[in-house]
């Protein structure tokens, strides 16, 4: 898994769930202490998967690409 900053996310052509880290100070350094899953619209808008609008001021330091397991790994249904 590979943590990007959000700044330099570029809008999808579909929605997107991603899994995104807020950095918080602990002390003096620091540290990714909450983590969600938030959807990225192709119109720049951020949301909870409840279609809830973030603020600006509420958006994550960091996004990581949620992949799929496997194929071999996939429980058959």
């Amino acid at each position: 898994m590979e943590w990007k900053p959000l700044d330099g996310k570029k809008k999808p052509k579909a929605p997107e769930r991603v899994l995104v880290a807020w950095r918080e100070k602990h002390g003096a350094k620091f540290v990714c202490l909450r983590y969600g899953i938030l959807v990225h619209w192709p119109d720049g808008v951020w949301t909870t998967e409840l279609r809830e609008p973030l603020s600006r001021e509420s958006l994550p330091d960091f996004w990581s690409r949620i992949d799929p397991p496997p194929a071999e790994e996939r429980i058959a249904s």
